[in-house]
């Protein structure tokens, strides 16, 4: 793993530390490692391993990838769209991401047609 690649992620997992509002503490008895292994791995001084990833993913109910994204935005969109859409939207995408592309594209353009059909719908008894 490259210094920006680990920079990048300690910033993520501070980030998300905080607005789960955890103390160090709290992250690290979850791990089971040492309040001073998590903060070096926070501040981008400890390279974090993959079983401490997969860990702090099930805490923060996040895929692994989303705690590797190197673009802020996207990761910050990523975390927001996850948390609100909760479990669901974690097996929804599970789901999406393991069909094939052609699957994946039949699926966005029946979405799609959903779409424009509630939203007539909605026209309609506005109408009425």
């Amino acid at each position: 793993m490259n210094m920006k690649m680990q920079a990048r992620i300690a910033e993520n997992i501070g980030y998300l530390r905080k607005i789960s509002a955890y103390t160090r503490e709290e992250v690290a008895n979850y791990l089971h490692i040492s309040r001073t292994s998590y903060s070096s791995c926070e501040a981008g001084r400890e390279m974090i391993s993959a079983n401490i990833l997969i860990s702090l993913a099930e805490l923060y109910h996040l895929r692994t990838s989303v705690l590797l994204e190197l673009d802020k935005k996207k990761f910050i969109k990523q975390v927001t769209l996850q948390r609100m859409g909760g479990e669901q939207m974690n097996e929804l995408t599970d789901t999406f991401f393991r069909l094939s592309p052609f699957a994946q594209g039949c699926l966005l353009e029946r979405a799609s047609m959903l779409l424009s059909l509630e939203k007539e719908e909605k026209k309609d008894a506005a109408l009425e």
